[in-house]
């Protein structure tokens, strides 16, 4: 994994209620034509799930998440100025997960679970722009409906080093078939991979061991 800042002082944005019903609405991080100068290292406490989470521009920082379950329960954008790290911890995606342009990145942190979780209950895409990013770390679906599609970008691939789970109940796949593209599971001999079925759903196309 890349490099990270993880000497993070306490959250910059916390999101926490008792009770939350979230149906709407889009939270952005950063603006592309703004320029604060120089800025340190921030982020994100959120027990309330975001619906749409956009992370426009991070201004040469990592965006770190600083809750142990994150979850976007639409679409999570990371554009062309930002850097976002899990930071050891989980996030569940119910919508599209892009990053965009030549320099968005996803890290995944160097400790932790660092679960990824397709969650929605119908279509969801993952775009990957550039080869900037991690390889992901474990990769879980967990759908009652729908398909997960990898995008038409030579990135869009899916690479988790350590697992990839079908969990229970889940219904839905991956397909990799539709643009050319793979699933792989571990990247060398060391990973000591595995792959967890505890309901439905494959890998609809390629897959590399």
């Amino acid at each position: 994994p890349m490099t990270e800042n993880t000497s993070l002082k306490d959250p910059d944005f916390i999101l926490s209620t008792s009770s939350n019903t979230v149906t709407g609405g889009t939270v952005e991080i950063g603006d592309a034509a703004l320029n604060p100068g120089v800025v340190p290292a921030f982020s994100i406490n959120a027990s309330v799930p975001f619906w749409n989470l956009d992370v426009i521009n991070t201004y040469n920082q990592t965006l770190a998440f600083a809750t142990e379950q994150v979850t976007v329960s639409n679409s999570f954008t990371i554009r062309d100025l930002s850097t976002v790290s899990l930071n050891g911890n989980n996030i569940n995606i119910g919508g599209d997960f892009s990053i965009l342009g030549a320099n968005g990145r996803f890290l995944t942190g160097n400790s932790g679970l660092r679960r990824l979780f397709f969650t929605g209950s119908s279509n969801q895409t993952f775009r990957n722009e550039n080869g900037t990013s991690d390889n992901f770390f474990t990769v879980g679906v967990s759908k009652s409906a729908g398909v997960v599609t990898l995008a038409n970008t030579s990135f869009s691939n899916i690479v988790a080093r350590n697992a990839l789970i079908f969990a229970q109940n889940n219904v839905g796949i991956i397909d990799a078939r539709t643009n050319n593209k793979y699933v792989q599971l571990g990247t060398n001999a060391t990973d000591g991979s595995t792959l967890s079925q505890f309901g439905g759903g494959w890998v609809n196309g390629e897959f590399r061991l």
